[in-house]
């Protein structure tokens, strides 16, 4: 399975652990609006329309969704539950097992080695 990771202490591009590659995932925008004239008429005048940005418009728990640009960022496959501690092992510190904020599909861990909140 690939998981992304990143590293709580790093805000730039840089490799977040050794054995990552890198990865392409597509960023997904959700608003918590019922319907893309909805978007239209509160926020068309600055972002422009809904339906003219990105593809595979659709609804999302209610919500309108959209795909927009490919972000590059790290990965690593793991397959295991095994293979998973062995990664919390060699990074020494706490590991946050969450959902990629670029895709809110693709799990991602998080190397929490820095304060954030």
């Amino acid at each position: 399975m690939l998981f992304e990771v990143t590293r709580t202490s790093i805000y730039t591009d840089n490799k977040p652990f050794e054995k990552c590659k890198e990865i392409q995932l597509t960023h997904l925008e959700i608003r918590t609006l019922k319907t893309p004239n909805e978007f239209d008429n509160k926020f068309g005048h600055r972002e422009g329309k809904w339906l003219e940005k990105g593809t595979n418009h659709r609804i999302i728990n209610g919500c309108i969704a959209r795909d927009l640009d490919k972000e590059n960022t790290w990965g690593i496959e793991i397959n295991s539950l095994e293979e998973l501690m062995q990664f919390v092992e060699s990074v020494k510190t706490d590991v946050i097992i969450t959902t990629s904020t670029i895709d809110k599909i693709t799990p991602s861990l998080e190397i929490y080695d820095d304060w954030r909140e």
